[in-house]
């Protein structure tokens, strides 16, 4: 299992931590495709890896943690929006385990209200979108 956390948590296995908490930035975004269609841009969102590529994300709002636990092939990225504010806390690989409680406390610990699930196994994914939204 791979998690990565962007402040101190009590989550195992020596994940990544860093305590700064830039703001997007150029890191993500709405789809601008999607830009005249409310019930899709509100669904989908993209986020930038440290190699510059774009990864789209179906979004799923705090509650929704036991449907994104069934994702076997997948990573979500636990966010924090306020209005216009985007910031990503938490990166979790999917699949390996039952993470519906994992991901709960996550929710709970970092103040998580949306996972950004990008449907990938590709530790290669995993680590360039780490590199980029966790550093």
């Amino acid at each position: 299992m791979s998690l990565a956390c962007s402040q101190a948590s009590t989550f195992g296995g020596g994940p990544y931590v860093d305590d700064s908490h830039r703001h997007l930035g150029d890191r993500g975004g709405e789809l601008t495709s999607l830009a005249r269609t409310q019930n899709l841009r509100d669904r989908f969102f993209f986020w930038r890896g440290l190699s510059g590529r774009r990864y789209v994300c179906s979004i799923f709002k705090a509650g929704e943690e036991a449907f994104v636990s069934d994702i076997t092939l997948g990573l979500a990225i636990g966010v924090i929006r306020s209005g216009l504010d985007v910031q990503a806390r938490s990166i979790i690989q999917l699949g390996q385990y039952d993470h519906c409680a994992q991901l709960r406390a996550i929710r709970h610990e970092l103040g998580v209200n949306e996972w950004h699930v990008h449907f990938s196994n590709s530790a290669s994914v995993f680590e360039d979108l780490t590199g980029s939204l966790l550093s």
